[in-house]
């Protein structure tokens, strides 16, 4: 990471399958990401953040099963995260944020028991959580979802995530009121939850956070 590399990933790079470690971060590669890139099944760490990469997620990444952290951040990315996401069962961290990714929250993501790092922010992702989504990633220490067009209630079941220390929805066009049982949430040390459309006007309203 942090070199000049410039153009596409290099297609001998496919051929290293005992590699655990690609981390290509701040260079300036190109264009997509290949389907070839499924096929270093030993691979535990993918970092490509802050590149110039384009196009959409390759189905091929669901190869990757042994993948615990995949970084594509900071990037030119379009379309939805592929279903095959779900297959990546020990990946516990997600970085997809600053790209022009769509789509509702990936249902598949809802699958990721292990996940203890989430961040989309920045991307072009819309509609509704599911009501459970506390429920179904109770491993979550940070989540970032800020700087998309997520809509309607919080979930409240995000107060069932127990560990979690940073939560940011700003800017995004969540409704209702700050659910009162993130109160239970004391390891939270980051709360961002600026320019949406919630309920609760008064610094009062929030007492709860220091309950």
């Amino acid at each position: 990471s942090y070199n000049t590399l410039e153009g596409v990933i290099p297609t001998s790079l496919y051929n290293c399958s005992r590699l655990v470690t690609l981390d290509l971060m701040s260079n300036r590669l190109v264009h997509g990401l290949p389907l070839e890139l499924g096929s270093l099944s030993s691979l535990e760490m993918l970092v490509l953040s802050k590149n110039n990469i384009s196009g959409k997620f390759p189905t091929s990444l669901g190869n990757l099963t042994s993948l615990s952290a995949l970084s594509i951040a900071y990037n030119h990315m379009d379309g939805e995260v592929p279903n095959t996401i779900g297959r990546l069962t020990h990946l516990m961290k997600l970085q997809i944020s600053v790209n022009n990714l769509s789509g509702v929250f990936p249902p598949i993501l809802y699958n990721l028991s292990s996940l203890r790092f989430l961040s989309m922010g920045g991307n072009l992702f819309s509609g509704n959580l599911r009501p459970g989504f506390g429920n179904m990633l109770t491993k979550l220490e940070e989540l970032y979802l800020g700087g998309n067009s997520f809509s309607g209630d919080l979930p409240k079941t995000i107060s069932s995530i127990s560990k979690i220390t940073r939560l940011d929805v700003s800017e995004n066009h969540f409704t209702g009121n700050i659910p009162n049982s993130f109160g239970a949430l004391q390891d939270m040390q980051y709360l961002g939850l600026v320019y949406n459309s919630f309920g609760n006007k008064l610094v009062g309203d929030l007492d709860f956070l220091s309950a």
